[in-house]
């Protein structure tokens, strides 16, 4: 498989892992089998994304549904529905909202009187609202529940029939002629408390079109509902002021927590791929490293038994692929040796053979021992067990520090569950005693 472009160095990288761990098979087939297999995983991850995405979009609302859009079947409990009706113009149905303050020194005489007009300047200015006047209130008032910089608690009472508590108007209520009325407000803070009054006049209410509609869904729904009150299913009126009318049931909003999760999978991929590499390669490395002695060893008794390079390395794969069909452990340091060993019935001189063992397992211990029996192939045997009992010495040694560092890092890992038990154990003992104190 050729690649062109290298990707964040992941294709590179995958070609060295390919190399190193599967190495008696060849490298473009073992890369193109990993990519295939990453190329299938981040399919189904995309369809997992698209159909997880399709789901949070259509999944079905756990509200009640609503029948050939006008009916609604009643249930065992009183409940409250959040509907929309559409005519043929789209129109909609809609929602409002509430708020509350406290005290210090009692206020003299004259900062009562100073906070009264204050007060009643403000309330006068406030109540207006976005009409032009109090002869003339066409639209909903403000009822200030405090008045800024101060911590003044207002209440107000209002005519129930022609205003609400919000100062809103209750449009359906008011007289064609309009209707003259009062609001109170009472204000107190700390020693202080006044009532004023405000005479207001209520303007007729002029509808719109888009508000005579939603008034007259309102009325028929309602009387729709009261007449069927008895019943089990309760029909919504189909037309209503000579219009088709649809109700559609609000549907909850839609979370698409799934769709981000594996959104997120998607993204970590080649990071997760990337990072299995290098712990692969680095279990290669530290098996390698473990069994450089054994082969060192291995070699200096099969040579001084008088066998050949080649035969040694025969002998010693032969015995590998032995023990791996009685379902021994891949040993990555015979691997490479098989893969000598091909080269060499492949007609690659023994020499060349073992050089490329040396460099192809990455270690310096290796090269160092390719390059040993290289230069005594070339000079001939003499003193070449002397040589390989030495380096079988030194890698021993070199085991012993590599199992000391592995014991340090062994420890440090385990620094911090034994520190959390520590803690446990205190608490444990602590606890009780600082309670019967």
């Amino acid at each position: 498989m050729k690649i062109k472009k290298d990707w964040f160095g992941m294709f590179s990288s995958t070609r060295e892992y390919a190399r190193s761990i599967y190495v008696r098979e060849p490298t473009e087939e073992v890369e193109k089998r990993i990519w295939t297999k990453r190329v299938k995983t981040a399919g189904v991850l995309m369809a997992a994304l698209l159909l997880s995405f399709l789901y949070c979009l259509f999944q079905p609302s756990d509200t009640q549904e609503i029948l050939d859009g006008y009916v609604v079947r009643r249930q065992e409990q009183e409940q409250s529905l959040a509907v929309t009706a559409e005519s043929n113009d789209g129109q909609k149905l809609w929602k409002k909202e509430l708020e509350l303050a406290v005290s210090d020194r009692d206020f003299t005489e004259k900062e009562k009187e100073n906070l009264d007009g204050r007060t009643k300047k403000y309330l006068e200015s406030e109540l207006l609202g976005e009409n032009q006047s109090l002869q003339h209130v066409d639209k909903p008032l403000h009822l200030p529940d405090s008045m800024p910089s101060t911590q003044m608690e207002i209440h107000w009472t209002v005519e129930d029939t022609y205003l609400s508590e919000d100062g809103s108007l209750c449009k359906e209520q008011i007289p064609k002629s309009g209707v003259d009325t009062e609001v109170t407000a009472e204000a107190s803070w700390k020693n202080w408390k006044k009532v004023y009054s405000f005479s207001i006049h209520i303007a007729p209410v002029k509808w719109s079109e888009k508000s005579l509609w939603e008034k007259n869904v309102e009325q028929a729904v309602a009387k729709q509902m009261e007449e069927q009150a008895e019943k089990e299913v309760v029909k919504l009126p189909e037309t209503i002021d000579g219009k088709k009318v649809r109700y559609i049931l609000k549907s909850e909003e839609k979370s698409y927590a799934l769709v981000y999760l594996v959104l997120a999978l998607i993204i970590c991929l080649p990071v997760f791929w990337r990072m299995q590499q290098k712990k692969e390669q680095t279990l290669r490395r530290e098996q390698l490293l473990l069994d450089h002695p054994a082969v060192v060893n291995q070699f200096m008794l099969l040579l001084g038994a008088g066998l050949s390079v080649r035969k040694v390395i025969e002998r010693l794969v032969s015995e590998y692929e032995k023990k791996c069909q009685r379902g021994g452990k891949k040993r990555y340091v015979y691997e490479e040796l098989g893969v000598a060993m091909r080269q060499m019935h492949d007609g690659v001189s023994e020499t060349k053979a073992v050089e490329c063992f040396g460099r192809r397992c990455l270690l310096q211990q290796y090269l160092r021992f390719s390059s040993l029996i290289t230069q005594n192939m070339k000079k001939g045997a003499e003193g070449m067990l002397a040589i390989l009992e030495t380096e079988a010495m030194d890698s021993l040694e070199r085991r012993k520090e590599h199992a000391l560092q592995l014991g340090e890092k062994a420890g440090t890992r385990l620094l911090f569950p034994m520190m959390l038990m520590l803690l446990i154990v205190m608490g444990i003992i602590m606890v009780p005693a600082f309670m019967t104190m």
